[in-house]
Formats: C-alpha cells, sequence, structure tokens
C-alpha cells in the first residue's frame, strides 16, 4: 500500500533538480538471489515466473531489501521476459537452463502476427502491484553506465534533466574500503549541486555479500552529506 505522505522524496526531489539531504541510491536487481530472503520467497513460490506472477509474492521481494538496507526507491518486481511472453509466446524458465519459449520467433510473418498485450490483462499480475497507482511527476532523468564521466554528461546536459551515476558493480566484490572510496569517486565526478540519483550498473549479482551492498548505500548517504 503507498503512504498518503512519503516519508522519503530524496528520489523525486532530485529528479526535479531540488535540494537533497544527502544523494538518493536505487540499486538494479537489489531484490535478487544475493539475499537470502529472496531465495527463501522464490523456493516458496515454487518457480521464477509464479514469484514475477504472483503480486502479493512480489510485493514481498520488492520490500525485502527496503527493510535490509536504506534505500531510496523500491523496484518493482518483474522481468523483461514477461513481455514476449503477454505477446503469445509462451514462456517457460528452467533451472539452470534460462528462458524458452513455445513459440519463438523465425520469421517477418510471426513478428506482424505479434499481439500488443493489453497491462491490464496479459500483465495484470504486474500492475497488481502499484503501477496503477504510480503518476508522471514531470521529471526527465538520463542513466550514465560506469565507463561515462559524470562531470562531462553534466555539461553536456546542463540543468535540463538529472543525471544518474552508474557505479561498475564489480566493486561490491571489493573491500568495505574500496567500496567507499569508489563512491567517494563518483560524488567527486558529478559535483556540487542538485540533480545526482546513484546507482549501481548492471545490478547485484548473485554472488555478493549483502553486507557490502550496506556499506555502499550507507557511503553514498554518508560522504555526500560531507560533501554538500
Amino acid at each position: 500500500m503507498i503512504p498518503n505522505a512519503l516519508t522519503n522524496d530524496r528520489l523525486l526531489r532530485a529528479l526535479r533538480r531540488e535540494p537533497v539531504d544527502c544523494t538518493p541510491i536505487w540499486i538494479m536487481r537489489q531484490a535478487g538471489r544475493y539475499l537470502p530472503e529472496y531465495r527463501a520467497t522464490r523456493e516458496r513460490a515454487g518457480n521464477f515466473l509464479t514469484l514475477c506472477k504472483t503480486p502479493e509474492l512480489a510485493c514481498e521481494v520488492t520490500l525485502q531489501p527496503l527493510e535490509r538496507f536504506d534505500l531510496d526507491a523500491a523496484i518493482l518486481f518483474s522481468d523483461i521476459l514477461t513481455i514476449p511472453d503477454a505477446m503469445g509466446l509462451g514462456l517457460t524458465l528452467h533451472e539452470g537452463e534460462g528462458p524458452r519459449f513455445a513459440r519463438p520467433i523465425r520469421s517477418t510473418a510471426e513478428i506482424d502476427a505479434l499481439g500488443v498485450p493489453d497491462p491490464e490483462k496479459e500483465l495484470a499480475y504486474v500492475m497488481g502491484q502499484w503501477l496503477s497507482r504510480i503518476v508522471s511527476i514531470g521529471c526527465d532523468a538520463i542513466g550514465c553506465d560506469w565507463t561515462t564521466s559524470l562531470s562531462e554528461a553534466r555539461l553536456a546536459v546542463q540543468d535540463q534533466v538529472a543525471l544518474q551515476g552508474n557505479l561498475d558493480p564489480a566493486v561490491l566484490y571489493a573491500s568495505p574500503e574500496r567500496i567507499r572510496a569508489a563512491v567517494s569517486d563518483v560524488l567527486s565526478d558529478f559535483g556540487p549541486g542538485p540533480g545526482h540519483i546513484f546507482n549501481l550498473g548492471h545490478g547485484v549479482t548473485p554472488g555478493v555479500n549483502p553486507e557490502h551492498v550496506r556499506v555502499l548505500v550507507d557511503a553514498v548517504h554518508e560522504l555526500s552529506r560531507q560533501g554538500s
């Protein structure tokens, strides 16, 4: 359930390029196999597709990283392959083998025959989380790959949009000291002023120690406060 008044609006303020008390952070795949509680919920679901297609379970794993870490956004849990599945390709997922489609696309005629899914029907399990209650806030953001200089990107877009600065996800396998140093480098590259959202390029991989994610999140908040 979405509260009437947000207790944390850092991300929304950053998107609007308004002042924030510290830099907000979200992480791609912040709900994932590196978390033992996620693995437990997935096991309870029986398989990955059931997890995606059961709104109560999808909401549960969406909120798990927020209960563990001081993150600034929830990422609605789903999978990109649910879209072609909703288009009638017949998706199945097999542990250790990856996805399969019962009706793969092999010709232009099959492309032309694809249907356009109705989000309220074929994708109702996604809409059943919170999407139907989210409204546009009239903001724009550009996401930068971790190899992109934030300072150069900021110069190119001026004050038109907010920038999402990505960090190489491999840093989460380093020491806490190295993680903090990498965070400091990204914050320094962006420089002072509003409009920065910190995230992790390509997401958290299954072998990451959850405590290293905590170090990352806390470092972003702490070091951005020091640098403000």
